[in-house]
């Protein structure tokens, strides 16, 4: 299956595991200013505490490609608002930003793993998630990921990532530097758009799934959960 654009190979440098230690962690504060200043959570928030919240009381969520779990450590305040105590796995293949995720105080539980081969039972959660993750894969890789969020989870799967839309690489290239982000956040956000999904490219992705329910976020972003 084709990916979202051409320039999906070029890489984004914080996937790299010979970073000096460093430079990923400014790398990584760079990304957490980001995602407060450009509206990062809000679309994750609008789309997964209704969905962790159908049922007051505890859940356990998986969360593929978590880098430092920041993002959905958000969903914690909420989800108590409605009597929900959340239960985070959170699962990431660089070592390097789960650490850095501990060191925040995050209290989620750490798991090195490949997204496509996750190391869980089937039906281990109630819902396996993903944020700002999916532009990362080709439609392949992504089909494989998303058949083991289904496998690993009892209520469905939810991932929120970008949508493809050209003003949003010229607001990136304006709004990193006014950011003071360093060259490697500036890189990768630019990277990010690019390798963003158009919402044709999605559903044609999922179509031989069962009532995938794809919407658009915003700024810039899609929802897109399939119920088990």
């Amino acid at each position: 299956m084709a990916t979202a654009d051409p320039h999906f190979a070029e890489p984004e440098l914080l996937d790299r595991t010979d970073l000096d230690p460093q430079v990923r962690e400014r790398a990584l504060a760079g990304l957490s200013r980001v995602n407060r200043w450009l509206f990062g959570s809000t679309s994750i928030l609008r789309t997964l505490v209704p969905l962790l919240a159908e049922v007051a009381g505890p859940v356990v969520a998986i969360d593929l490609g978590t880098g430092t779990g920041e993002m959905v450590e958000r969903l914690r305040r909420p989800l108590a608002r409605r009597g929900v105590d959340l239960s985070l796995v959170a699962v990431d293949r660089q070592i390097a930003h789960l650490a850095a995720g501990r060191r925040a105080g995050f209290g989620h539980l750490p798991v090195v793993a490949d997204a496509a081969a996750l190391p869980f039972r089937e039906g281990t959660c109630d819902w396996a998630i993903s944020t700002l993750f999916f532009h990362h894969f080709d439609g392949s890789a992504n089909r494989a990921i998303l058949k083991e969020m289904r496998r690993v989870s009892r209520r469905g799967l939810a991932v929120v990532d970008l949508r493809r839309n050209p003003l949003a690489g010229l607001l990136v290239r304006l709004l990193l530097p006014a950011l003071g982000v360093c060259r490697i956040t500036r890189h990768d956000g630019i990277v990010s758009v690019r390798r963003s999904w158009r919402l044709d490219d999605l559903r044609r992705l999922v179509r031989d799934w069962p009532d995938p329910q794809i919407r658009r976020r915003f700024p810039f972003r899609f929802s897109l959960v399939i119920r088990t």
